[in-house]
């Protein structure tokens, strides 16, 4: 949505008020499906294998519990419980369904802000200010979670999702 100041009062105080424009782009979405899986390949297929599911354990972390630790060179956020999975017994398929798990939710703000100054013979100059990420908010990337894994961030969130704040300032000239 765009939004354009029609200026306050009269005179002096109406040029100054009038033409300003702000527009903000919001976005908002829940975490997607994740599918745990499992090395090797104990169900004979020669496909993707799926664990077991641990009865009476929630693979969800609640907030209280995702504990950061240094992992190889970055730090990462314990994300899912990988105590509510086994691996799959051999020949048998695992009994996990697919996209079990919801991985981290996503929000963003972008902005801009500008103002139209009109002259005479049709010509106009645009100052303009747009912040992308508006409040640089970090947005975790899915974390990998292969039962049977020793990668150090196997069940953890060790990346962001989208950018950092950017900002750009713009003249235009138009005649």
């Amino acid at each position: 949505a765009v939004l354009v100041s029609p200026g306050v009062g009269g005179g002096f105080l109406r040029t100054l008020t009038k033409d300003w424009q702000t527009g903000i782009i919001w976005q908002a979405r829940s975490g997607g499906p994740i599918t745990p899986t499992t090395t090797g390949d104990t169900a004979l297929t020669g496909l993707p294998q799926r664990p077991m599911i641990v009865a009476g354990v929630d693979p969800d972390l609640p907030k209280s519990e995702r504990t950061w630790a240094t992992t190889g060179s970055a730090p990462s956020l314990a994300w899912f419980n990988l105590a509510a999975f086994a691996q799959n017994p051999a020949g048998v398929w695992g009994n996990t369904p697919k996209g079990y798990l919801v991985g981290p939710g996503f929000w963003n703000v972008d902005a801009s802000f500008s103002r139209n100054l009109n002259f005479s013979g049709g010509k106009h100059v645009e100052l303009r200010v747009e912040a992308f990420n508006l409040f640089n908010h970090s947005n975790w990337a899915n974390p990998t979670v292969q039962i049977g894994s020793t990668a150090l961030t196997n069940g953890r969130v060790s990346n962001t999702s989208g950018d950092p704040r950017i900002m750009q300032f713009a003249v235009k000239y138009g005649f």
